[in-house]
């Protein structure tokens, strides 16, 4: 992990590589059946990176892979004993299908977005997490931004007005700038 904070920090694509060929590792070395938390762990922490390695542009192939290891942790990580987690991979998976859209400009990834979104606030409250909450409701605003854009929906992009104006109520500029 100290690899992939590295490479976040420095937006080193090289970093970022070395740390895809460690989680990788670990999830090839690991048995789903027998290590699964370990094995789901290793899943969504892939995914993230290739989901980061995908945001700088540097490899096409990147948020595809991404995708696959964060749906493959969604299923392996159960709600109910490790919710954190499992909300966790939902907020990425989330961020992972806006980022398709914005490469493919279909809708289907949208609506995927807000699902995964949506998800991961049932576990990520405003009252217990404030401000993954807000990190999370502000990536619903802006996905129904788009989505109600693309559908001419007056009442999506209302909604996701809403989304953001609730997010704004804890991301304040003079307590989190």
């Amino acid at each position: 992990a100290s690899t992939a904070r590295a490479g976040y920090a420095q937006s080193s694509a090289p970093l970022l590589l070395k740390a895809i060929d460690c989680y990788r590792a670990a999830a090839e070395a690991l048995a789903r059946d027998k290590d699964g938390y370990e094995w789901a762990t290793a899943e969504r922490l892939l995914g993230s990176e290739l989901l980061a390695l995908s945001e700088r542009g540097d490899d096409k192939t990147a948020l595809a892979a991404a995708l696959v290891a964060l749906q493959t942790a969604a299923q392996a990580l159960p709600r109910e004993t490790a919710p954190r987690d499992w909300a966790a991979v939902q907020h990425r998976l989330g961020i992972a299908f806006l980022r398709l859209h914005e490469e493919s400009a279909s809708v289907e990834p949208l609506k995927q977005a807000l699902t995964a979104f949506q998800a991961a606030l049932h576990v990520f409250t405003r009252a217990e997490h404030p401000q993954r909450w807000a990190d999370i409701i502000n990536s619903v605003g802006q996905s129904g931004q788009l989505l109600g854009q693309i559908l001419a929906s007056p009442e999506i992009i209302e909604r996701a007005v809403a989304a953001c104006r609730q997010a704004l109520e804890i991301r304040r500029k003079d307590t989190h700038p």
